[in-house]
């Protein structure tokens, strides 16, 4: 695998920075047409909509990031016995 990257090195860089000049045109198209969202956790004010969930109820929106770092402490809590309301982020005891 770490040869197939020193091979392909310069190849995979550049396309780490297309995805990177692409995602910042995204961001500055959406905030021109104030289309960014603000996430209900971390409150970061500039989140793409594709990278965004909303709970069930359409109240609150996440970003990936604080959904995916949610799960993850989930798992770390070792609390599956319990149901999890990810779109809340709160604990419901059912």
């Amino acid at each position: 695998m770490e040869m197939a990257y020193v091979n392909h090195m310069s190849r995979v860089d550049e396309e780490i920075e297309r995805i990177k000049r692409h995602k910042a045109e995204r961001l500055e198209t959406a905030r021109a047409n104030g289309k960014l969202g603000e996430c209900g956790c971390c409150y970061d004010d500039e989140v793409l909509p594709e990278e965004m969930a909303t709970c069930e109820f359409g109240l609150h929106s996440f970003c990936v990031r604080c959904i995916e770092r949610h799960a993850n402490e989930i798992i770390g809590c070792d609390i599956f016995g319990e149901t999890i309301c990810v779109s809340c982020f709160r604990r419901c005891f059912l």
